[in-house]
């Protein structure tokens, strides 16, 4: 893999250890936080970082069990990612901050809003998780996540390069150029590998805990209204993982909330298109009219 987009550092939690990424100087800060499976801060943030490091001082943690946060004692579904999140708060000396949450990290930034408010200045939700009341495909969804699939969808996914790269070829709305594909795939693997053998095999613990039988366990559309702090929505036109609907609903329940839709774009939003995404983040958190 390439180098690093930012300065490494680690944080001592309760649980374990979490490595994070750090950049910029003495900016107001902003804490970016990964989607789930097989993703880590590198795999989402690599293009956006260096976009608001010149502004920012930008904190972009491995969830617990991503990436080089390895060892983690304790489950990480919604409450543990919300536990984590604080401590990380605290390591870095933040009384509060802006968030910038993609999927199962929308997810951990929103219930944290709704739980401490006082914590959460502003909330960027990038393609969020925690707002259906289910996925796609949820039943076959459910099923994946009970042993002995994971840890076998695992297994079979790390045996060949090929098959990966063309999977995640087809996950992007968007043609994206073949060295940005190759080092995504790489990223991938590693994440893959870093896991062989374990349970989870290629999902999180958020992903095996909420996703239920029937529905999900964690959705907080009935919560949106109890929002305090100015939230933008951006989501790709074209995800459909979770679809727009849910990210135009949103915004329309939330109390002091922005939505932008990203044309030709999936859900990995922050690698499809890392422009437009820096670019709606920077915009948003530098604005004074707000709050």
């Amino acid at each position: 893999m390439n180098e690093e987009p930012g300065r490494s550092g680690t944080a001592e939690l309760d649980h374990g250890t979490v490595h994070y990424l750090e950049a910029g100087g003495s900016g107001p800060p902003v804490v970016l936080l990964h989607g789930g499976g097989l993703d880590n801060a590198r795999l989402s943030w690599k293009h956006v970082i260096p976009r608001l490091a010149g502004r920012h001082r930008v904190l972009a943690p491995d969830w617990p069990g991503h990436g080089r946060s390895r060892g983690w004692r304790g489950r990480a579904g919604q409450r543990g990612l919300q536990e984590c999140l604080e401590g990380l708060l605290d390591h870095w000396g933040l009384r509060s901050a802006p968030l910038v949450g993609l999927s199962m990290g929308g997810a951990a930034a929103l219930g944290f809003a709704l739980d401490r408010p006082d914590r959460v200045e502003r909330l960027v939700l990038v393609d969020p998780g925690g707002l259906q009341r289910r996925v796609r495909a949820h039943r076959l969804s459910y099923w994946a996540l009970r042993p002995p699939w994971p840890r076998l969808t695992g297994a079979a996914l790390g045996i060949s390069r090929r098959v990966v790269r063309r999977t995640l070829a087809g996950a992007f709305a968007s043609p994206v150029e073949d060295r940005e594909l190759d080092d995504i795939t790489d990223g991938v693997l590693t994440e893959l590998r870093a896991r062989a053998g374990e349970a989870v095999g290629p999902y999180s613990d958020w992903q095996m805990d909420e996703i239920g039988p029937r529905e999900m366990k964690v959705d907080f559309t009935d919560r949106l209204p109890e929002l305090s702090c100015p939230t933008l929505f951006v989501h790709g036109a074209d995800d459909t993982l979770v679809p727009p609907e849910v990210a135009r609903r949103s915004a329309d329940l939330a109390p002091d909330a922005r939505l932008r839709i990203i044309d030709g774009c999936g859900h990995w939003a922050p690698r499809e298109r890392p422009a437009e995404i820096s670019a709606a983040v920077l915009d948003f958190l530098d604005r004074e009219d707000l709050g």
